[in-house]
């Protein structure tokens, strides 16, 4: 048997114990999934306009490769008012052209086509889910971003990243 050299043997008992841990732990949250919070945003065409929000709750389940999650946010101001609208997910949501990861989402305040529903649309490849309004026709359209509005939302995808933390 050849051991990687990237291996790491602890050297005490304390080590070993703390290295048993994280194994361990791992191995429990790839079983158990595990659960988190965030703080979810919504952006339009300028990623740099945040605008200002006066409740963001977020939290994610993650149980291998599958990532569900559920989020509320409302904003009184958003500079990018006018553009199409996505709200930011925990994971970056797994390229695929095969399936279209879809949630729902309701929302006040928020201007859309009379006898339209509104869904999330996993972006592929990015950590942000799109806001649509779709047609019993089934035509889908862009949802744009109002000065002040709210979201609720849940969306499961296969998620293939973490957000980095700034």
């Amino acid at each position: 048997m050849t051991v990687p050299l990237t291996k790491v043997f602890p050297t005490g008992q304390s080590e070993l114990n703390q290295a048993l841990v994280e194994e361990h732990s791992e191995l429990a949250n790839a079983i158990n999934g595990s659960q988190a919070s965030y703080d979810p945003y919504i952006e339009g065409t300028d990623p740099l306009n945040k605008g200002t929000y006066t409740s963001q709750l977020g939290n994610y389940f993650k149980k291998g490769l599958i990532t569900d999650v559920w989020f509320t946010v409302t904003w009184s101001a958003h500079a990018d008012a006018g553009t199409a609208m996505k709200v930011s997910l925990p994971q970056k949501v797994k390229g695929t052209s095969d399936i279209q990861w879809i949630g729902s989402v309701m929302a006040d305040g928020i201007a859309y086509t009379a006898g339209a529903h509104l869904v999330l649309r996993g972006i592929k490849d990015t950590f942000f889910a799109e806001v649509v309004a779709c047609t019993n026709g089934g035509a889908v359209g862009n949802v744009v971003i109002s000065g002040t509005g709210t979201l609720a939302g849940n969306i499961r995808y296969i998620g293939q990243a973490d957000r980095v933390k700034a």
